[in-house]
């Protein structure tokens, strides 16, 4: 039977959307392990790493940002696909983007357009397998972008991603997410080209 670790990275600014993340892990319906990991003193790449060593035993990796959800059967869903295909390495979902004002109702939720390339996939809700991230050297050092890096390593050593078009995977969109930084995000991918990262 194969297993699953889950890894929740939050920082000071995510605190307040903290339980509602563990709330959708811990609703899962499969059983899993579970990693928390702050980024006070990292990049969000260093500490994607960290929280894959903390689960040395799965077979089956997760990432979600400590602001975004997942839906109840996610785990089982993208589980179940990699369990069915041994030929692949990874599996995505499709992502809503979630408006929600300061009671956490929602306002607005809609699918964002779906990726169909692995460069292009938020790490986040793709389930891959562990001995990939081993391959590849895990994330690289990256405040910004390591998704971005972490897929073109992952497709230049070979591997095999597919995408579930499902919506599994609940975005929040707020004045504190990371890509409002423009210029940050401009240099990373710089920094990801020249094979810096």
């Amino acid at each position: 039977m194969s297993t699953i670790g889950v890894v929740v990275i939050t920082c000071t600014k995510y605190e307040k959307y903290l339980a509602k993340v563990l709330e959708s892990v811990r609703s899962q319906t499969v059983p899993h392990s579970l990693a928390i990991v702050r980024n006070a003193d990292a990049t969000l790449g260093e500490a994607a790493n960290r929280g894959v060593k903390r689960l040395p035993e799965v077979d089956y990796i997760v990432r979600v940002d400590g602001d975004d959800w997942i839906v109840p059967d996610l785990l089982e869903i993208e589980q179940r696909y990699l369990d069915e295909h041994p030929e692949v390495d990874c599996v995505w979902c499709d992502t809503m983007r979630a408006h929600l004002h300061h009671q956490d109702a929602l306002q607005e939720v809609y699918l964002i357009e779906p990726y169909r390339e692995v460069s292009l996939v938020n790490t986040c809700g793709a389930m891959y397998r562990r001995s990939c991230w081993e391959a590849i050297g895990g994330y690289g050092d990256l405040n910004h972008g390591e998704n971005v890096d972490f897929w073109k390593r992952f497709r230049e050593a070979g591997f095999v991603a597919e995408r579930l078009p499902q919506p599994l995977y609940f975005y929040r969109q707020h004045m504190d997410n990371m890509h409002h930084d423009t210029e940050a995000v401009r240099a990373a991918r710089e920094k990801i080209d020249g094979g810096e990262s």
